[in-house]
């Protein structure tokens, strides 16, 4: 027999060691339980009350969470691979260090959650709840991010190559250093987000809001962020080369030192943007691209394209 017991040492439920492999403890009220390194592969725990519960080490490997109360429970060094915790709640519930690859999070409420150091490489978190989730130095490659609200969530230096953060909101979120190319944000809410040293290239950031955003330093090679919205972002010594900057609005942004190498900046808006030191030469640009007073587009070696009219 299996003894389930709380952290006070309090029997909460016994069951058959035999079948703790794909044990059955759905809708069980088990809070404070203690599953530390225990083996719950393919275990049935679906809304389960586990509030405060301890898995740290614990092999949940295809297990059944969704709808699960997880708040404050402990998944550190835990084995999510595969897991379902879709709309589980996981309100400062810690998974760092846990091995989340493949898991589904959809719309499950992680708030002040401490995913940091974790693995949710190809792990599914559409309309997940995160604000002010730790994530840093996290590994998110191929994750899913679509409209999850990560507002002022803990970025730093994590690895989310090749994520969909679509419509996502990452306002105020901080993602310096972090390692986010090919990343999909596509109309992506990133407003007064601190993206310092980032690094974007091949991004895709389409229809993105970056307004107030700190991107000084960071690296947008060969992004696409047409129509973006870049209004008074800080953007010192900031590389947009052949980027698509394509519509995109910048003005009043702070652009000192900012590398334009190559992009396009067809159509973009420019007024009131400071781009002392910023190098433009051979950037695209037409009769609708707006710039400062004090740039004169044939003297900094820019490529005028003649606009097409259409019928």
């Amino acid at each position: 027999m299996l003894a389930i017991k709380s952290q006070n040492g309090t029997l909460l439920l016994e069951i058959a060691a035999e079948n703790l492999l794909y044990a059955d403890l759905s809708g069980q009220e088990l809070p404070n339980a203690e599953f530390c390194h225990s083996v719950l592969f393919n275990a049935n725990l679906a809304g389960a009350n586990l509030a405060n519960a301890n898995f740290r080490g614990a092999n949940l490997t295809n297990s059944n969470l969704g709808e699960t109360n997880l708040g404050k429970a402990i998944f550190k060094g835990a084995k999510l691979e595969g897991a379902n915790l879709s709309s589980a709640m996981l309100e400062k519930a810690n998974l760092s260090t846990a091995h989340c690859v493949k898991a589904n999070f959809t719309s499950a409420n992680m708030r002040l959650a401490d995913l940091s150091q974790s693995d949710f490489g190809q792990a599914t978190l559409v309309k997940a709840y995160l604000e002010m989730a730790e994530l840093w130095e996290g590994k998110f490659a191929h994750a899913n991010f679509t409209e999850a609200h990560l507002v002022k969530a803990n970025f730093l230096k994590a690895q989310a190559q090749s994520a969909k953060f679509i419509q996502a909101n990452l306002d105020k979120a901080d993602l310096e250093m972090a390692q986010m190319g090919w990343a999909d944000l596509t109309e992506a809410s990133l407003q007064g987000t601190l993206m310092r040293n980032a690094k974007f290239p091949s991004a895709t950031l389409h229809r993105a809001n970056l307004q107030q955003a700190n991107l000084n330093q960071a690296q947008f090679t060969q992004a696409n962020l047409s129509e973006a919205s870049l209004q008074g972002v800080k953007a010192f010594q900031t590389n947009f080369s052949q980027a698509n900057l394509k519509g995109a609005d910048l003005g009043r942004a702070s652009l000192q030192g900012a590398i334009f190498s190559l992009a396009n900046l067809e159509n973009a808006n420019l007024k009131g943007a400071d781009l002392q030191g910023a190098i433009l030469k051979g950037a695209k640009y037409n009769d609708n691209t707006v710039f400062p007073s004090d740039i004169k587009p044939e003297q900094q070696g820019l490529i005028y394209v003649k606009l097409i009219e259409q019928d």
